[in-house]
Order: C-alpha cells, then sequence, then structure tokens
C-alpha cells in the first residue's frame, strides 16, 4: 500500500514538472506572438506601434508616453430648423394644435417643439404652489356676489 502511494507522489510531481515546462513554453509563445504584433500590422519597431495604440490609451498612459492629448471634436449641436419651420410650429401652438400632431406633420421632434414652448412662453401657465383651485362653494359665492344689487 505504502508503494502505491509512493508511486502516486511520483507521478503528481511529475505531472507538476510537466506543467511547469508547459507554462514556460506558453509564456515563450506569447512573446514571440507579441514580438510580432509590430510587423503583422505594418510598423518597423515596437515603438512606433506602441506609439500608434496610445492614442486609445487613457490620458494618464498617453502622458507617459509622450503621446499629446487626444483634440476633441466640436460637440454638433443637433438638427437646425429654418425660421419658416419654427414660425409654422409657433403658429400651431398658437391654434391649440397637439404637439405630437405637429411633430409628425413637420418632423420636428417633441422635445424640440417643448423646448420651444418654454422658449416662447407658450402653453400652461402652472399654478404657485401657494394656490389651489377654488371649491364649488366659492364658485357659488362668486357667482351671488356679483349677482347682487
Amino acid at each position: 500500500m505504502n508503494t502505491d502511494v509512493d508511486v502516486m507522489r511520483s507521478e503528481v510531481e511529475q505531472l507538476r514538472r510537466s506543467q511547469g515546462d508547459i507554462e514556460r513554453l506558453i509564456q515563450r509563445k506569447q512573446v514571440l506572438i507579441l514580438k510580432a504584433l509590430p510587423a503583422t500590422h505594418g510598423y518597423p519597431s515596437m515603438d512606433a506601434f506602441i506609439h500608434a495604440l496610445a492614442r486609445f490609451a487613457t490620458p494618464s498612459l498617453r502622458n507617459r508616453v509622450g503621446v499629446p492629448p487626444r483634440e476633441t471634436s466640436p460637440r454638433k449641436k443637433g438638427r437646425r430648423y429654418d425660421a419658416n419651420v419654427r414660425a409654422s410650429v409657433r403658429q400651431a401652438l398658437e391654434a391649440h394644435e397637439p404637439a405630437a400632431s405637429i411633430a409628425k406633420v413637420l418632423g420636428v421632434s417633441l422635445g424640440t417643439i417643448a423646448k420651444w414652448k418654454r422658449e416662447w412662453g407658450i402653453g400652461r401657465q402652472r399654478r404657485s404652489l401657494n394656490s389651489r383651485p377654488a371649491t364649488p362653494a366659492e364658485k357659488t359665492d362668486g357667482m351671488s356676489a356679483s349677482s347682487a344689487p
């Protein structure tokens, strides 16, 4: 029985050595693959390859590698509508047409129409927090007071 355990221990040790050999072989292959990357992508050296990739790196890494910061492209300001479209939307809103139908007919988004309504001061006026709707009793009191002699 003791010999079986010894045999198994030696087999495990041999497998561990084989595993170490395989791991070293994998590491050598990885190094060869990494060294070949610049040539496979058309770069003359590893430095040129790294410099080309650095523009995709984080700002701190770009700074360490010596690549200037990325130029930011100017933000697009969205679609611009000419004065005729804006006038048509305003006219339709002042005629109390629903914003959804205006958007569908004129091809303007609901968000844009809402923004224009705020700019133009068109739409429902919101009540202040202190105001409340009149109760039915207050409504009838107002009517009887105006009809009194």
